[in-house]
């Protein structure tokens, strides 16, 4: 990359008056549509999620441009700037939000439209990168159930907003355009430094907050620089805007679920997005980006971002399929068309008013604005108040669903409760459950068969599996990091040398099992043979699901409820799973439990597994957790069946 200056002083941005640059729309409407066509799930775009990161350099760019060219000419004014963000940003997002809403209240389960009134509620504040990023967690729900999850990134260009004029100001009135270099540079490179570190440490939080997203922004002002020095000759300038296109384009296809990002991995994007910016004034910019096709997507490209993942999560919801490839096309002519409309019907005519009598004024618009948040934040209250309106679900599944609240937060209470009982206890059996949640789940279910047996529970994530030794990383694993898989296998050290263990005269092993866990059981069953006198148990066989809060508001009756539940088991990895832990007990000569006979009904061929018990309670919460008369049933199931007394 050139020199940003051969003299002590950088030159000047652009003035405010500076003409205006198609190719920046252009650059829009490559990042809205790497988003869109990634949540659309198109082939070849499982990265697109980079798109929003483009969107952030843009905006970097922009906003930083516009400040220094009125601070230039004397005519900045902090009332001026937010009301033009207001009158930017609000009306669009304003429509979106009521349009959601209304569309949740026949759609989402109790559960869900009870979080979409959270976030939404968040997103008029600001704020709903924080609220996700507080959300994320164990039992979080999946995004397919989240229409306003897309507003994070509108939380965190609107937090920059409120820091970076006040910001850049200072840094204008200290040492004018140096101090703001300055500024730029300083705050770039720490929230660089501080990105990557989270990436490894805290990825959710290195994801949501905007503290972590600074550098993305600040590269944005810092291309003001880099596009008027005179060391890139036109050819050069051509070279940087397909060199820019190409790393986009290399993320867009080549990251996915599991990357390490955002840090230095988001430089990628986003350098390409700073390279468009600084080299698109030519040709090939004007060619690839400032044509009439690519400025149109641009110029709607917010509406675009606004509407098209609140239709694609409505439309898809509670589906256990993938979109076919005609609804794919479908959802995104729709997003489309809704976004061209939303552009012309409502963004324009409050930014571009052709008649002076008819234009708000700045404190009318204001109180509109306080007027219209209102009356989307009291409805949003009602329905978190009264957890989701859960008389909207039919009748005869309404005590169902309204008994899911609050299930997941009680999900542990019986392995914590455990916690507190003396351990070993002389003249009883001992044993320890090692897992997961599943582990916890068959802990309830084993203490509900009245036993005199004492049992203690020794927790590992599901994504960290209950292995010793490392764990791979990185796309195709659930852990994105080298630092969150050396911190598994610290973790999971809690298996050696452990004094429950030696005190143990059985260990289960029940998890959510997954290849690396699978593949790393028999050493580790080999180890604990050798370390330990307790007999081991490996558990096993359980299947996932449809999202279970989605499925009650769409069955009409339990039978229809059931049969819904059943079909969407995942069959043939469960096959895969089946065979390779019985092979696994059976080279490691330890015992098996296979699950499915204890929750579901064997037929000719496969497996039935209602969602109700016979007395027409739930035997599960969500798509693999049971409730606790699931637990109950199990604990039953294995006494009749005689296993408990074989194992104990």
């Amino acid at each position: 990359m050139p020199p940003l200056s051969a003299s002590p002083v950088a030159p000047a941005p652009a003035a405010p008056g500076e003409a205006y640059r198609p190719e920046v729309d252009g650059l829009r409407a490559v990042a809205v549509l790497a988003v869109v066509l990634f949540h659309a799930g198109v082939p070849g775009f499982r990265g697109g999620f980079v798109g929003v990161d483009v969107f952030f350099v843009i905006s970097g760019y922009l906003i930083t441009r516009l400040i220094l060219g009125e601070l230039d000419g004397e005519r900045f004014s902090f009332a001026r700037f937010y009301g033009r963000r207001a009158r930017r940003l609000f009306p669009a997002m304003f429509a979106t939000l009521a349009a959601t809403f209304v569309a949740s209240l026949f759609i989402l389960s109790p559960p869900h439209l009870e979080e979409a009134s959270l976030s939404l509620i968040h997103a008029l504040l600001s704020v709903s990168n924080v609220l996700f990023w507080s959300l994320s967690g164990y039992f979080d729900s999946a995004s397919a159930a989240k229409p306003l999850l897309h507003t994070w990134s509108l939380g965190v260009e609107e937090q920059f907003y409120l820091v970076w004029p006040i910001s850049v100001y200072l840094a204008y009135r200290w040492l004018r355009h140096r101090g703001v270099l300055v500024l730029i540079v300083a705050v770039g490179l720490a929230s660089l430094v501080a990105a990557e570190i989270a990436a490894g440490r805290a990825p959710d939080a290195a994801f949501f907050l905007t503290p972590f997203r600074m550098c993305e922004l600040a590269l944005g002002g810092l291309c003001l620089w880099l596009e008027r020095s005179t060391a890139i000759r036109s050819w050069r300038r051509e070279l940087l805007t397909l060199l820019g296109l190409a790393l986009i384009a290399y993320a867009t296809h080549a990251y996915g679920e599991g990357h390490r990002f955002p840090g230095l991995a988001a430089m990628v994007p986003c350098g390409g997005a700073a390279l468009v910016i600084v080299g698109g004034r030519g040709r090939v910019a004007g060619a690839l980006l400032a044509n009439r096709l690519a400025v149109g997507l641009g110029l709607i490209s917010y509406s675009l971002y606004l509407v098209h993942w609140p239709l694609f999560v409505l439309v898809r919801y509670g589906r256990a399929s993938d979109s076919t490839s005609l609804e794919k096309v479908t959802l995104i002519a729709a997003a489309t068309g809704l976004a061209t409309a939303m552009y012309f019907l409502v963004e324009q005519p409050f930014r571009r008013r052709r008649r002076e009598r008819l234009r708000l004024s700045d404190p009318a618009f204001g109180l509109a604005c306080a007027g219209l948040a209102c009356a989307l934040i009291l409805p949003a209250v009602s329905a978190i108040a009264a957890r989701g309106w859960p008389g909207r679900v039919p009748s005869g599944l309404r005590a169902a669903a309204a008994g899911l609240a609050g299930m997941k937060d009680h999900h542990f209470d019986a392995a914590n409760a455990q916690d507190r009982v003396p351990f070993p206890a002389p003249g009883r059996r001992n044993a320890v459950i090692v897992g997961d949640s599943h582990g916890a789940d068959l802990l309830t279910a084993l203490l509900g068969a009245k036993s005199q047996v004492n049992f203690r529970f020794l927790h590992i994530f599901w994504d960290c599996q209950p292995i010793l030794g490392p764990r791979p990383y990185g796309e195709g694993t659930p852990i994105r990091s080298r630092e969150y898989a050396e911190e598994c296998a610290r973790k999971a050290e809690v298996l050696r040398d452990n004094p429950v263990l030696e005190a143990a005269d059985l260990i289960v092993i029940a998890s959510s099992w997954i290849d690396y866990g699978m593949a790393g059981l028999p050493a580790t069953i080999d180890y604990l043979k050798s370390r330990y006198r307790a007999r081991i148990v490996i558990v096993g066989g359980r299947f996932a699901f449809t999202e279970l809060s989605a499925l009650l508001i769409q069955a009409t009756t339990v039978d229809e409820a059931n049969e819904r539940f059943d079909a969407a088991k995942g069959k043939f990895g469960m096959k895969q799973e089946i065979a390779r832990l019985s092979e696994i007990a059976e080279r490691q000569k330890v015992d098996f439990i296979d699950l499915r006979p204890l929750t579901c009904e064997p037929l000719r061929k496969g497996w039935y597994c209602p969602l109700f018990l016979e007395s027409g309670e739930l035997l599960y919460w969500d798509s693999n957790h049971w409730t606790e008369a699931g637990a109950r049933l199990v604990g039953k199931n294995l006494r009749d069946s005689g296993q408990y007394e074989y194992l104990f």
